[in-house]
C-alpha cells in the first residue's frame, strides 16, 4: 500500500508539471517545435527527456550486470554527441528556420534523398521505442503478475497521455523534472550499496579489471561502434535536432547542448556502479530487472515506490518524445507531401495526434516480438541505422554546403543505408555501423566519381 501511494503521488506530480508548463496548445508550431521559443533549460529537458530513459537507466545497469564498465557508452556518447552539436552544429541548423530533418536534407539535396533518409530515420527510431518498451515492460512486471502484452497495452496508454499533455510543450519541463529526479535515485542506490558494502573501493578489489573495469570489455569493435552509434544516432534523430528547432535562437540551443553534454555521463556512471554492486553481491536475476530490483529489494516501500514512479516517468518520456520524433515526420514529411491535402493547421494537428498512436502501436508491437533482446543493444543498432545513411549528407549539407551534388547524396544515402542492412542480415564480423559508414563515405571521399 506503501509503495503505490508513493508511486501514484510521484507520477501526480510529474502530470501536474506537464499540464502546467503546457499552456494551450492552438497550433501545431507550438505541438511540435513548442513555439519556437524555447530557452536552454527547455532546449536541455528534450534532449534529456529522450536520451536519459530506458537505455540510460535500466539498459546501462543490465549491460553493467552483464558487461560492467562498457554499460557506460551509452550515456558517455550521448554527452559527447551533445557537446558537438552545442559546440559546432546547433547554430546552422536553428538557423536554418525549419522543423524537421527531412526538411533540411531536402533544402540541400531534394526530396528523393530527404524520402530515403526519412525512411531508414523512422525505422531507427520505431526501434528505439520497442527498446523503451522492453525497459518499461521490464519495470511493470517487476511489481505487477500481468503478462507481456497487458504491460505493453498499460505503457501505451501512459505513453500517449504523456503526449498529448502538451507536446514538446510541457516535454522539456518533463524532462529537466526527470532528470533531478534519476539523480536523486541514482545517487540514493549507489550510497546504499556502499552501506551494504559494495563500496567503488571493493568492487575494484572483488571483481576483476576485464570485463568489469574495461571500458572495451565487450570487445573494442564492439565497444567503438557503440559509441559512434550514439554519436551517429544523435545528428540524425528527429527530436534531438528538433530540441534545436524549437530553440529561441542559436545561442539557447548552444547552451542547452552544452547543459545536456555535461549532466548526461554521470548518471550513466552511476547506474554503472549498481550493475557491478548486484554482480559483486552474487544476485542472481535477469539483467533487464536488475535496476528494478535494487529498488524494491533494497529501499522501505514507500521510498521504492516513489523511486520506481521516477523510473517509470523516465520511461515512458523517452519513449513519448521518440514517438513524437516519428509523428512529427510522418506528418509534415509524408502527409502534407501529398498533392491536395488540406494543410490548415487544424487539420495538422489533430493527423499529428493520429499518427503518434500509429507510431507507438507499432513500436510496442515490435517491443512484444523483441522480448529477450537487450534494451541497449538495440538501442545501439537503432541509432545506427538512423544515422548510416544520413550522417555524411547532413555533416556535409551543415559544414560545407555544396560539396555534394544530389546525385552523390543520393548514392551516399543508399550505400550506408543498404550496406548497413546487409551487414546485419548477413551477421558480418565487422560491426554493420562500421560498414555502412564507408559505404555512405564512398560518395564524399571519392570526389572524382561522375553520376550520369
Amino acid at each position: 500500500m506503501l509503495f503505490a501511494i508513493a508511486a501514484l503521488l510521484v507520477i501526480g506530480v510529474f502530470c501536474l508539471i506537464g499540464a502546467l508548463s503546457s499552456g494551450k496548445v492552438k497550433s501545431a508550431s507550438d505541438y511540435a517545435v513548442a513555439g519556437r521559443g524555447a530557452g536552454a533549460f527547455s532546449v536541455a529537458g528534450i534532449l534529456m527527456g529522450v536520451l536519459v530513459a530506458g537505455g540510460s537507466t535500466i539498459g546501462t545497469v543490465q549491460m553493467a550486470y552483464e558487461w560492467g564498465l562498457s554499460g557506460w557508452w551509452f550515456t558517455l556518447g550521448s554527452g559527447i554527441g551533445c557537446a558537438l552539436l552545442g559546440l559546432r552544429f546547433a547554430g546552422p541548423v536553428r538557423r536554418s528556420g525549419l522543423s524537421t530533418l527531412p526538411e533540411f536534407m531536402e533544402r540541400n539535396y531534394g526530396y528523393p534523398t530527404a524520402l530515403l533518409t526519412l525512411a531508414g530515420s523512422i525505422a531507427g527510431t520505431l526501434i528505439s521505442v520497442a527498446a523503451q518498451f522492453l525497459a518499461g515492460m521490464a519495470l511493470l512486471r517487476s511489481v505487477v503478475p500481468i503478462s507481456p502484452g497487458t504491460a505493453a497495452f498499460l505503457l501505451s496508454a501512459m505513453i500517449l497521455a504523456f503526449i498529448f499533455s502538451g507536446g514538446l510543450k510541457s516535454f522539456s519541463a518533463v524532462g529537466n523534472a526527470k532528470t533531478v529526479m534519476l539523480y536523486l535515485m541514482l545517487a540514493l542506490c549507489c550510497f546504499k550499496a556502499s552501506s551494504l558494502g559494495q563500496t567503488a573501493g571493493t568492487l575494484a578489489r572483488d571483481l576483476h579489471f576485464s570485463p568489469w573495469f574495461n571500458l572495451f570489455g565487450r570487445g573494442l569493435g564492439a565497444d567503438v561502434s557503440a559509441c559512434a552509434s550514439v554519436l551517429v544516432g544523435i545528428f540524425c534523430t528527429q527530436i534531438y535536432m528538433q530540441a534545436i528547432f524549437a530553440a529561441r535562437d542559436e545561442r539557447e540551443a548552444r547552451r542547452g547542448c552544452l547543459i545536456a553534454a555535461a549532466l548526461i555521463p554521470p548518471l550513466g556512471l552511476m547506474g554503472v556502479w549498481i550493475g557491478l554492486a548486484l554482480r559483486n553481491a552474487g544476485v542472481e536475476i535477469e539483467g533487464a530487472q536488475a535496476l528494478p530490483y535494487f529498488l524494491t529489494a533494497y529501499f522501505h516501500p514507500a521510498i521504492s515506490g516513489a523511486l520506481w514512479a521516477g523510473l517509470a516517468i523516465t520511461v515512458v518520456g523517452g519513449a513519448a518524445g521518440l514517438s513524437l520524433g516519428v509523428a512529427t515526420n510522418l506528418s509534415f514529411d509524408v502527409y502534407l507531401r501529398i498533392p491536395g491535402v488540406n494543410r490548415s493547421e487544424k487539420r495538422i494537428l489533430p493527423l499529428s495526434r493520429v499518427m503518434v498512436v500509429l507510431a507507438v502501436a507499432v513500436a510496442a508491437s515490435m517491443g512484444l516480438s523483441l522480448q529477450g533482446a537487450q534494451i541497449l543493444g538495440l538501442s545501439y543498432v537503432a541509432m545506427g541505422l538512423r544515422g548510416a545513411g544520413m550522417i555524411a549528407p547532413l555533416i556535409a549539407a551543415i559544414l560545407r554546403p555544396g560539396l555534394l551534388s544530389r546525385r552523390a547524396a543520393l548514392a551516399s544515402a543508399s550505400l550506408g543505408i543498404g550496406a548497413m542492412f546487409a551487414a546485419w542480415l548477413l551477421g558480418s564480423a565487422i560491426e554493420p555501423l562500421f560498414v555502412g559508414l564507408a559505404a555512405s563515405l564512398l560518395p564524399v571521399v571519392w570526389r572524382r566519381v561522375r553520376f550520369p
